[in-house]
């Protein structure tokens, strides 16, 4: 496991705290969304899932810093940069690039494989929960996560391109036109983005728009089975869509779970006591049931509910995303469409419980279930007993990229 110096009690993050009597630095937090599937073990010794949709706190910018096509902090754009995976040879190559999705202008990398020279297949990226940007890392979680940047070099090797982006709240993309309201932000949005994504691929004429492909990773997951499921007009095909770590229940359920779940631990730490998570315990179900049939949280909620993203702030989002049933789009699919799903026993946050009832529910895709041993929630390394400063010190699995680049070749052919 990955340790720090704060990672041996459970956090208040999610209000941008550090432990009480901890020592631990306040984390600085930009405006946006905090993650829901974005909780590793290294910090947070509880499979934590909590806080939701968007949270806008007083003194924070309302645009996170850019992002180079690299991945390489903050700066310009524009341009191509040659990408690199962990100091290995490069991997195909970064194209900065924007496409509409509604009233946001979404900023990206397009990434081509090495030494294409004709139409290649190409998958949109589809990042977890919170201000993740195009590479996969959040301010949320100190280090470089890079899991999409991983998966852009896998795909790239096996002549397959990829568009990640900056999704709405991180990155250049930043809140755009919901600076001054982001709690009007909903789950639609970010449908509308990955189904942006979709048609810049398919606009484009060194793409093979007969194999445009969707990745999703966690939450992102949830967000390719409904653009699969629920195709918009006009939308571009899918051929194949990849569920990475994906969720199988609604939303409020898996955080409800994990809320209840984490309460022992806050109280063996210290963070409250038996009453304190008693009157938690017993107000989350009035919390979601009011929220599944008004659209709004009922007033006085307990302050770690409220905290854990069960607030006015976050309903309007977490309202349209609780909506989207991961075994009912999952059962909606095509019949037919590949579809490869992916567990790892060492995910702490979405267990492979969760990828059975997916799995159970695609009966009629053309299923390739994938369980790993050694991947975390990040599709990092981090097997039994290890010990690293940060996340940033966890090498990408080993066990995804051949699944991976089997499943590809037999999607892609």
């Amino acid at each position: 496991m990955v340790t720090s110096s704060c990672g041996t009690v459970v956090e208040a993050f999610w209000s941008g705290q550090g432990a009480q009597g901890s020592g631990c630095p306040v984390e600085r937090r930009t405006s946006g969304r905090l993650g829901l599937f974005l909780r590793h073990s290294w910090r947070w010794p509880t499979a934590l899932l909590v806080a939701g949709a968007v949270v806008a706190l007083a003194g924070c910018s309302s645009q996170a810093p850019s992002v180079q096509p690299d991945g390489t902090g903050s700066g310009g754009t524009g341009g191509t940069s040659t990408a690199t995976s962990g100091g290995a040879s490069p991997v195909g190559t970064d194209q900065e690039i924007t496409f509409a999705a509604g009233q946001v202008t979404v900023h990206g990398s397009l990434r081509m494989p090495p030494n294409a020279t004709g139409p290649v297949p190409a998958a949109v990226l589809l990042a977890g929960s919170g201000p993740t940007d195009r590479n996969g890392n959040t301010p949320s979680v100190p280090g470089t996560i890079g899991t999409l940047s991983s998966l852009a070099d896998v795909l790239a090797a096996h002549g397959v391109a990829s568009l990640r982006y900056d999704k709405l709240s991180s990155g250049a993309t930043g809140l755009g036109p919901y600076a001054s309201d982001p709690a009007s932000i909903g789950y639609t949005d970010f449908l509308d983005e990955a189904r942006g994504g979709l048609g810049f691929l398919a606009g484009r004429t060194d793409i093979d728009t007969g194999h445009l492909l969707l990745l999703g990773h966690s939450e992102g997951a949830l967000i390719a089975l409904s653009v699969a499921a629920q195709p918009a007009p006009g939308q571009p095909a899918v051929a194949a869509v990849g569920l990475l770590e994906s969720p199988g229940s609604r939303y409020l359920d898996l955080i409800s779970s994990q809320i209840v779940q984490a309460m022992p631990t806050l109280v063996a730490a210290g963070r409250m006591n038996a009453g304190e998570a008693e009157t938690v315990t017993q107000a989350l179900p009035t919390a979601v049931s009011t929220l599944r049939t008004t659209g709004s949280f009922p007033a006085g909620l307990p302050t770690l509910l409220q905290q854990s993203g069960l607030s006015t702030v976050n309903a309007h989002f977490l309202y349209q995303a609780d909506q989207a049933d991961p075994v009912q789009l999952a059962a909606a699919l095509p019949a037919g469409l590949p579809v490869l799903t992916t567990c790892s026993q060492a995910d702490q946050q979405v267990p492979c419980s969760e990828m059975a009832k997916l799995d159970a529910a695609l009966s009629a895709a053309t299923l390739t279930p994938v369980t790993m041993t050694t991947a975390d929630h990040a599709l990092k390394d981090e097997p039994p007993g290890m010990v690293a400063s940060s996340i940033s010190d966890l090498a990408f699995s080993a066990e995804l990229p051949p699944a991976l680049a089997s499943w590809l070749a037999s999607v892609t052919a």
